[in-house]
Parts: structure tokens; C-alpha cells; sequence
């Protein structure tokens, strides 16, 4: 299937096109997360999900078209997770930056 064929079949609420792409990308995905960001491997999976959520919405509310894909699909949830990622971490860091720190337990 190719990435328009994915696109036209995601418009169309297509689970079996869902899962497809969903099965042939989440470990490629997990994988480079972990060597190129040293994430591990559940931050990986949720990040994966997050983005795969958001490019499912871009494709059903319209933002992402054929016609206005410039990249492959892949390379496409790749950069949503990439930003996801950095905005997550910036948050972190204004958290750093105030003293707050989450602990568990008691403490």
C-alpha cells in the first residue's frame, strides 16, 4: 500500500489500513527513538501513539492531504514525534528551571 492509499483509506476510517501501517512502522519507530534520542522503549511506544493519534487526526479533519503530502508518510509521523519530543522536554526543563520535581511515594 502505498502512502496515498494509506491516506485515501485512513479518510475513509479504514481499520484494516490502520493497522497495517500501524504493524509496519511501530518497531522502526521504537528503534530509532531508542538509538537517536536514547528514549526507552515505553516513553517510544507512547510517543508513537501520541503521533500516530495526530496524524490520523490531521488526515480525518483535512490538514493532511495527498495532494499536500511532501514527504512519505513515515517521515511525516517522524517529524510530529520529533516535535511532540521537544516540546516535552522543554516543559521538563521550565520545571527543572522553577524547582519542581516530581518524586513518588512519600517524598
Amino acid at each position: 500500500m502505498t502512502d496515498k492509499e494509506y491516506i485515501k483509506s485512513f479518510a475513509n476510517n479504514s481499520q484494516s489500513a490502520f493497522t497495517r501501517f500501524y504493524d509496519k512502522h511501530i518497531d522502526a519507530f521504537v528503534g530509532y527513538f531508542g538509538r537517536k534520542f536514547n528514549k526507552g522503549h515505553d516513553y517510544s511506544l507512547d510517543l508513537f501513539h501520541e503521533a500516530f493519534m495526530a496524524m490520523y487526526d490531521n488526515i480525518l479533519c483535512g490538514k493532511l492531504t495527498v495532494e499536500n503530502l511532501t514527504s512519505s508518510l513515515y517521515q511525516y509521523l517522524l517529524g510530529i514525534a520529533i516535535r511532540k519530543m521537544q516540546a516535552g522536554d522543554r516543559k521538563a526543563r521550565e520545571f527543572d528551571k522553577e524547582g519542581i520535581y516530581v518524586q513518588g511515594g512519600d517524598g
